[in-house]
């Protein structure tokens, strides 16, 4: 795969990260696409505003892909190594609560878009 931004060869199997662009990122742990600024729409929601958020995400259009989502709790828990800082990754702006499909907090969390399969193991 060649990165458009960059015009880099990158094999998507000898990393977990790939920058795609600028502003996508292909993990191949969820193999999902997630956006590389956590903080992309800059946008806070708690469980009240969960259906404004998904219908946001469904009218995204990121490079040029439709297709976005909130990511399930599971899929954020792969993710695990990118907040702890363990794993050497592309993400910026991390910090906070996400918010995830079936959330249920009143607090405040960060909508972070991924674009994939629900149904990813």
């Amino acid at each position: 795969m060649i990165d458009d931004a960059t015009n880099k060869k990158y094999d998507l199997f000898s990393s977990r990260f790939v920058k795609i662009g600028n502003e996508i990122v292909y993990d191949s742990v969820t193999n999902l696409l997630w956006t590389k600024n956590v903080k992309y729409l800059n946008k806070s929601f708690n469980y009240y505003g969960i259906v404004n958020a998904e219908k946001l995400c469904e009218n995204l259009t990121i490079q040029g892909l439709l297709g976005w989502r909130l990511p399930t709790q599971q899929e954020l828990n792969k993710m695990k190594s990118v907040f702890s800082d363990t794993e050497i990754h592309p993400f910026v702006n991390l910090g906070g609560r996400i918010l995830y499909t079936g959330y249920g907090s009143s607090n405040s969390a960060l909508l972070w878009p991924v674009r994939g399969d629900f149904n990813t193991k």
